[in-house]
């Protein structure tokens, strides 16, 4: 019996240790160093009912400069709260009647205010929006977007400027939260036909509360968000002679936004060193203009001397990120550049005309066109879809107003169609990105027009972007470094905005905020960014500056819904001291599913040379060696210790007359003599 138990437990153990063997082995220990992970703050619920809540008034605004006016709707208490948190405020005022006069104000508290008799009025007259009884459980980040029309939109010298308050009232009708920021650095430059500003605003995370199972959640008392727009430092006036009341529309969009914090930031000394760099440089600093791929992926970049007159440069780059060639031409502004299989095209200004060049892939001149649309007239953008169709975005300059348009060419590259669009009295963005099914988008400032062949959609759709990407399926992937507000104590820090918009409609849109958390406590800024897609269009990568006094590049890769996969810095030799050479990276493309690369200026004491840099984007290789040696390892040492057993049972067997003999005393004859 004593020997059959022992043959049980023999077996047991060997069948255990098996079954241990195959479970490591089919789920592997990973070993991560330095790991990049997402720690996802908030996510908004399936559920969640008050999605993309808009609200859209057509109202008259009567500014108010006395201390009369005030209205049964605000509280003392609710004017104290909120008046240290306006800039200029004087009196809050919402007034529907069509008649009143301008007040002229007799008290000025700020240094920097001016009598309305001169160049500009400073008004206060709030837009309030209540949305009743919010499921407060969504409200972590909430997402407004303003789109003002009208005198709201354009004075007579450029756009007004707002500020936001979004006020949490509890069920007493006390305010529990109140935040206010300015829209001054997210609106004061140039918007096409109106005025779209975003602001995200939340909790701050102190303001959390745990409930028992340790999640955090808003206080659970709130009944209401209201919602303040309170114009500013509003529009151009006439000396001496103010308007008496100003008419627009405002659109408020509102809707909830997913957070996800970037933790576990790699320092600047462990960012990935590139494959492959190159740069070329001129007798004079170049300044870069644009990169662009073509479909067989070869890689070009374009450049602008800086000489008088100005020169344009092309570099096509080889995929060791070395120039294969470099040529110039006499180009006044060199716009932008594009490429198809056979041809290279870039779109610019000489003499006051738009000026078109075609290149033969060995670089040599094929073709060169100019075009007169107007006065003065530049040419921004242009795109070439695979039938071979030439686009071009530009527009006619004529003192300080600007008239963009969109031309398609022939085949001789005369003009076939030309749309143009309403004038403006601003300099702003422009962009042109077109797909070869879905169409494509033309985004002068904020406004979006669809294009599907020669048809352009005859209203806009008021978005904010930076870098912009038009998949076949005619989804809009856009990126943008926006101010965020869920941290008062970061008011001027920027986060990272992914947006996806279907269908042509900004109901439609799936929005991710990404924050780069470098500690426990801080976090760090996202400016500028570019947007970008692989060949199979699975994923989305974009490159984005972190850092404010360390400048650190990431590469952050997500899903077609929006969620990070991973994210990793990249090297631009930037150290805290200033350097004497350093690259500033401004444009991202996907070579394939395992290299991307990223074009800019190679800083050289004082002079700009065109760079390009490929990085490796593969997930770590020797993470995985390290996880199979781990395993075998632990699967070696399994055997040898079933194999020790065995022995051990086997030497058991034996009489211990000759146990003695071949090992001395054993440890268990030992107690058996005992």
């Amino acid at each position: 019996m004593k020997g059959e138990n022992v043959k049980q437990r023999m077996i047991l153990f060997i069948l255990g240790t098996l079954l241990v063997s195959t479970l490591i082995l089919q789920e592997p220990i990973k070993i991560i160093v330095c790991a990049q992970s997402t720690e996802v703050i908030y996510e908004v619920p399936q559920d969640a009912e008050c999605l993309n809540l808009i609200s859209n008034t057509n109202f008259t605004a009567i500014p108010s400069y006395g201390t009369n006016g005030t209205t049964d709707e605000f509280s003392a208490d609710f004017r104290n709260a909120i008046a240290p948190r306006l800039y200029n405020y004087v009196e809050l005022r919402w007034d529907h009647s069509p008649g009143g006069s301008l007040q002229q104000r007799s008290d000025y508290s700020g240094s920097d205010q001016q009598p309305a008799s001169w160049d500009y009025a400073y008004f206060s007259t709030p837009i309030e929006w209540s949305y009743e009884v919010l499921p407060i459980s969504c409200l972590s980040i909430l997402e407004l977007e303003v789109e003002c029309n009208g005198d709201f939109a354009q004075g007579s010298l450029g756009p007004s400027l707002f500020q936001v308050l979004v006020l949490l009232i509890d069920s007493n009708g006390k305010i529990a939260r109140l935040q206010s920021e300015d829209s001054l650095r997210n609106a004061s430059y140039g918007y096409y036909s109106n005025q779209l500003s975003s602001w995200v605003v939340g909790y701050a995370w102190e303001d959390m509360i745990e409930d028992e199972s340790g999640n955090q959640n808003a206080p659970s008392d709130i009944a209401e968000v209201r919602v303040v727009l309170a114009p500013t430092y509003l529009f151009f006036l006439e000396p001496n002679s103010p308007k008496s009341t100003y008419e627009g529309s405002v659109v408020i969009r509102c809707r909830y936004i997913d957070l996800q914090v970037l933790a576990d930031i790699p320092p600047l000394k462990y960012a990935d060193e590139p494959v492959a760099i190159g740069s070329i440089g001129h007798n004079a600093s170049i300044n870069y203009v644009e990169m662009t791929m073509s479909p067989n992926g070869s890689i070009y970049s374009l450049g602008r001397t800086y000489l008088i007159p100005d020169w344009g440069v092309i570099v096509k780059w080889d995929i060791n990120a070395q120039p294969m060639w470099i040529q110039e031409w006499r180009d006044d502004a060199p716009g932008a550049i594009a490429a198809s299989d056979n041809l290279i095209y870039t779109v610019g200004q000489q003499n006051g005309d738009i000026s078109l060049a075609v290149w033969s892939l060995n670089g040599d001149l094929i073709q060169e066109e100019f075009y007169n649309i107007s006065h003065s007239d530049f040419g921004i953008d242009i795109c070439v879809i695979s039938t071979g169709e030439v686009f071009i975005l530009g527009y006619s300059r004529y003192e300080n107003e600007y008239t963009p348009f969109l031309m398609k060419l022939n085949s001789d590259y005369s003009v076939k169609a030309i749309r143009e669009f309403a004038t403006i009295n601003y300099q702003t963005t422009y962009r042109l990105c077109l797909s070869d099914i879905g169409g494509g988008y033309v985004q002068i400032g904020n406004s979006f027009w669809r294009v599907l062949d020669e048809i352009i959609s005859t209203s806009s759709m008021e978005h904010n972007a930076e870098s912009i990407l038009v998949m076949s399926d005619g989804v809009l992937w856009s990126s943008q470094s926006i101010i965020d507000y869920t941290t008062p104590l970061f008011t001027s820090r920027k986060d990272l905005r992914i947006s996806k918009i279907s269908n042509f409609d900004t109901t439609d849109i799936q929005t991710s905020l990404f924050q780069f958390k470098y500690s426990p406590v801080y976090y760090d800024s996202s400016w500028l960014s570019s947007i970008a897609t692989d060949e199979s269009e699975q994923s989305i990568y974009v490159l984005t500056l972190k850092g404010v006094n360390f400048m650190q590049y990431m590469i952050v890769k997500l899903d077609l819904e929006g969620s990070v996969l991973w994210y990793k810095s990249i090297e631009n030799r930037m150290t805290n001291a200033w350097p004497e050479d350093w690259n500033i990276w401004e444009e991202l493309r996907v070579l394939n599913t395992s290299m991307v690369c990223v074009a800019g200026t190679d800083l050289v004491g004082s002079n700009m040379n065109l760079t390009l840099a490929i990085f490796d984007i593969r997930e770590p290789s020797w993470l995985e060696t390290i996880d199979w040696i781990f395993v075998g390892v632990i699967a070696g040492v399994v055997v040898i210790a079933d194999l020790a057993f065995i022995y051990y049972i086997k030497r058991r067997k034996e009489p211990p007359q000759k146990r003695k003999a071949d090992l001395g005393e054993l440890f268990d004859d030992v107690f058996e003599n005992s």
